[in-house]
């Protein structure tokens, strides 16, 4: 059963298009002239395992093989259970080449700031000898890997994963799980401050700067996998949050939130826009104001341009 619903469990990945390398790089090539991608060769060719096509370089925008081909990605998220302890994909050995079966070509890994660096300065390299296993298991299936540092509202601290506790620079403030979707945490002001002194390399814990911290998390891992032939690149920070600035760009949504709160509001909205640090506050009250008035997601599917004209 865990078989069948294995897609299920995984995000699909980016697509990249393929080009003629001819030095015209602007324009598809047929199927013969690109290198990888599903239904590109037959299962057991030698084409079959993209790892023998040598290692990949970028050129402009396109990613190429050592014989100059275009490459298309097409893969799957590995996998949502990395979010939680232990920190590892649950699928097996067996599970994972699969996924080559089923026409993928690559997987994005994804590891976290807190399984890496569970206390400051302190890398748990029995963690990493994991995920080197579970990288052979790829490279044994024909799997390219792209490292991705997974974070989603910061933090589990914040009901959510990516850094540990430690890096959690909150400025004190007590976070409530608000009402609804679960990406609403990324609208209070605990986690916004986190993402406002990482942003601003604030010093943590030993005085040392809590992005210099991250940064230096990255490269063990970078140096541990840098010569695995099928780490092909690092996606270093998951879909990065505004932080605070989150509240100013709702204000400037003034005209939206005006055919909720009237003109007088939105007017008074647009003035606030010229001091930030008093935005900041009144966005964020704005914001747990339409949360608690259900507003909030019906803002946003309102907040096209077709929507701004009504």
């Amino acid at each position: 059963m865990r078989t069948e619903v294995l897609l299920a469990a995984m995000v699909v990945l980016s697509f990249f298009s393929c080009a003629n390398t001819d030095g015209k790089k602007d324009f598809p090539p047929s199927a013969a002239q690109c290198a990888e991608g599903a239904g590109n060769s037959a299962p057991g060719a030698e084409s079959d395992n993209p790892l023998k096509r040598g290692r990949l370089r970028a050129e402009g925008r396109w990613i190429l093989d050592d014989k100059d081909r275009v490459v298309i990605l097409n893969g799957v998220n590995l996998a949502d259970s990395c979010k939680r302890p232990p920190f590892l994909p649950w699928q097996t050995k067996e599970q994972v080449q699969i996924l080559r079966k089923w026409g993928f070509n690559s997987v994005r890994y994804l590891i976290v700031w807190e399984a890496v660096e569970p206390e400051p300065g302190r890398y748990d390299d029995a963690f990493l000898d994991q995920v080197a296993i579970r990288l052979a298991w790829c490279r044994e299936a024909g799997l390219r890997v792209i490292l991705d540092m997974h974070q989603d509202i910061w933090g589990r601290k914040f009901n959510g994963d990516g850094a540990p506790d430690w890096a959690c620079l909150d400025n004190g403030q007590k976070f409530a799980q608000p009402k609804g979707v679960w990406s609403a945490g990324y609208l209070t002001l605990p986690v916004n401050a986190c993402f406002d002194n990482f942003y601003a390399n604030k010093p943590g814990p030993g005085g040392v700067g809590i992005q210099d911290r991250f940064i230096a998390a990255w490269r063990h891992v970078a140096l541990r996998f840098k010569d695995d032939p099928n780490v092909i690149g690092y996606d270093l920070l998951n879909e990065p949050h505004y932080g605070s600035t989150i509240y100013t760009i709702f204000l400037r949504g003034g005209v939206i939130l005006g055919n909720y709160l009237g003109d007088d509001a939105r007017k008074e909205i647009l003035s606030i826009l010229k001091d930030m640090d008093r935005s900041k506050i009144v966005g964020q009250k704005i914001i747990r104001e339409l949360m608690d008035k259900k507003l909030l997601m019906k803002m946003f599917d309102e907040g096209s341009d077709t929507a701004l004209e009504r």
